[in-house]
């Protein structure tokens, strides 16, 4: 097997991790001896456009028009959207990855200035419209999408791990925000138990989760970057028995999904309740320094 660089810190030997299967297709995990970082063969057959089609946002339970889909969304966006007021100056906010705008509702609400970048055409017309105002763009953000320092704080919930190269990305987040802005993750963490306990059958195994973190690989590449951490932790997101559903209807593999929503299920009053449901994620909030 050929020696492939981590692509965090640069390490020349990772090691050979882990051989599944997400959606037929064969994926090889390495993970790095330094930085701790798993991450997927850089030359494992990745056609974006088959992923992230036009069902690809409605499979992932953002339908803007069903309650049970919406409010556990818009709770978790509250959450952190509060939890955020008290380590950053209301602004201009972007959100990478913003499929419907759900989020992007709550922090508009709150007072914020809204921006967002979404792959799926479909899905950023709609955030569009949620949002009453032309303020997401379709594609990859760029260096021509914004001017630099524009932003005060940039939000990414579960998209970090979507990226294949992560240091040129945040490269470009750094670039977009302000002196001092901010950039909020939320995404899957390596280093839990739900992670060594389930191993290979761990939910966060799909074929789409490109870059899997640790907070030691993260704090590594946020200082690759020009990052400092101000705070991680376990990770708050609500859920609906609809979409826990919805989850394992499009992920056959990650069983967890599958008998935890059924369980769920039949417990009489669930169904329109949103409750807290994380399995190994973590958020982390880091401020631009230089």
């Amino acid at each position: 097997m050929p020696n492939i660089p981590c692509i965090v810190c640069s390490h020349k030997h990772p090691i050979p991790y882990l051989n599944l299967r997400s959606s037929g297709q064969k994926i090889i995990y390495f993970r790095c001896p330094e930085c701790s970082l798993v991450f997927q063969d850089p030359g494992t057959p990745f056609i974006e456009s088959e992923i992230y089609n036009a069902d690809y946002i409605l499979k992932k339970g953002q339908d803007t028009k069903n309650p049970r889909i919406t409010r556990p969304r818009e709770k978790t966006a509250e959450h952190y959207y509060r939890w955020v007021e008290k380590h950053s100056t209301k602004g201009n906010l972007l959100e990478i990855g913003c499929a419907t705008g759900l989020a992007l509702r709550v922090a508009q609400a709150q007072g914020w200035n809204v921006f967002g970048v979404e792959v799926n055409k479909q899905a950023a017309l709609i955030a569009n419209e949620v949002l009453k105002a032309d303020v997401v763009q379709v594609g990859h953000l760029n260096d021509e999408m914004f001017p630099d320092g524009f932003f005060s704080l940039i939000t990414l919930f579960d998209v970090i791990e979507h990226i294949p190269c992560p240091v040129e990305f945040l490269s470009i987040l750094h670039k977009k925000l302000a002196p001092g802005g901010k950039i909020l993750f939320v995404t899957p963490n390596v280093d839990t138990l739900s992670f060594k306990i389930l191993k290979d059958k761990w939910p966060h195994f799909v074929q789409e989760h490109l870059v899997l973190f640790s907070p030691k690989s993260i704090k590594r590449l946020l200082k690759e970057t020009g990052f400092m951490p101000q705070a991680h932790g376990w990770a708050t997101k609500f859920m609906s028995i609809e979409m826990l559903k919805t989850h394992a209807e499009n992920h056959p593999d990650a069983f967890l999904y599958k008998p935890i929503s059924w369980i769920l299920g039949k417990t009489p009053g669930l169904n329109e309740v949103a409750f807290p449901f994380n399995v190994g994620e973590m958020y982390v909030l880091a401020e631009k320094i230089s």
